[in-house]
């Protein structure tokens, strides 16, 4: 392929992750949009001395919020929840959520809170804001700095004697495509990290092609189709954009069994030709089961609802919502986990 001058090939970049669903709103400095996390924790108040605003840096670092809001190139903001100052305990389990393309970690916090009260005072859960979005600088459009950007925290944890058996990550659609690449990283080096992977989809540039397909009408998929799936994989490899996700959670599960676990949405329309559910290996589906909307919600809008909106497609499935199966996920991820009496 020819050369491009770095403008062209981040135009290209952000154009084809725009198709990977993203947020609704990107929440930055530069938008009205953005929710800060003093702002939602006035909402919240009662637990406003339980979560800390942090930032990291790409060499594992952890700091103090700076009180002019400047943070600068290759750090990122993070949220914490926990009920120590000292984050850094033996005896805790450490979660880290990674949200769906340019989602701002704020968003999250409601959910965080849920899952410390079903684990009161054993967990200590982190997100972060990746490049370009919420307060963290950077390119939205380079997944090198997203992996990056969840390594770093990831070894942070390790320098403050954390074992990897002891770190679970939990990604939603892009964000559950970086975490796959991360810990099957991990468990290549047999550091056997956790991962719920939640309505992710099964690579990246099946993703572009199937957005790309859904426009046309169906006698122009039957003729393009091949050929049209066949130049998006070479474009987005060019780019260095792939993630091959369902190949990362097969490495994962085949040195680990069920080290990596998730869900999948029953008519996600934003999944459809590209659900990582149809190229995992059959023996890795129970790990992932599949979730639909409740029936009074006619929006349909699966792929992006909260996950206590979701309840099971098989009702053997022991799991009053899709919420309730992630919290089922931490206690067998984590054997020391206890629920309070």
């Amino acid at each position: 392929m020819p050369k491009f001058n770095s403008s062209i090939l981040n135009g290209l970049r952000a154009f084809l992750l725009a198709q990977i669903y993203p947020a609704p709103r990107i929440f930055n400095r530069g938008t009205r949009n953005f929710i800060g996390l003093q702002q939602m924790l006035r909402l919240i108040p009662e637990y406003a001395t339980m979560c800390q605003h942090k930032i990291f840096d790409v060499h594992g670092n952890c700091y103090a919020f700076p009180k002019n809001d400047i943070i600068e190139n290759g750090q990122f903001e993070a949220v914490i929840i926990c009920e120590d100052q000292d984050i850094y305990k033996p005896n805790k389990n450490y979660i880290i959520h990674i949200g769906g393309n340019n989602t701002c970690c704020q968003i999250f916090v409601p959910e965080m809170l849920s899952t410390y009260q079903k684990f009161h005072k054993q967990i200590c859960l982190i997100a972060f804001n990746p490049p370009g979005v919420g307060l963290s600088p950077g390119n939205l459009s380079d997944l090198d700095e997203y992996c990056a950007a969840l390594r770093s925290i990831v070894a942070n944890l390790q320098q403050n004697k954390i074992p990897g058996s002891h770190i679970m990550i939990i990604g939603h659609s892009l964000g559950a495509a970086i975490a796959a690449r991360v810990v099957a990283e991990y468990h290549e080096k047999g550091i056997n990290l956790k991962l719920f992977a939640d309505r992710t989809m099964s690579s990246i540039s099946n993703a572009v092609a199937a957005r790309v397909l859904s426009i046309l009408p169906n006698f122009l998929k039957y003729i393009l189709g091949n050929l049209l799936r066949y130049l998006i994989k070479t474009l987005v490899r060019y780019l260095q954009l792939e993630l091959d996700v369902a190949t990362d959670i097969a490495l994962i599960n085949s040195r680990n069994p069920g080290a990596a676990k998730g869900m999948t949405a029953h008519d996600d329309e934003m999944m459809q030709g590209c659900c990582v559910s149809a190229e995992i290996p059959p023996r890795h589906l129970a790990f992932f089961p599949r979730f639909r909307l409740k029936d009074e919600d006619v929006h349909r809008k699966s792929h992006s609802k909260p996950r206590d909106a979701l309840v099971p497609s098989d009702k053997e499935i022991s799991a009053a919502n899709a919420q309730e199966h992630l919290h089922t996920s931490i206690r067998h991820s984590f054997s020391t986990l206890q629920l309070p009496g």
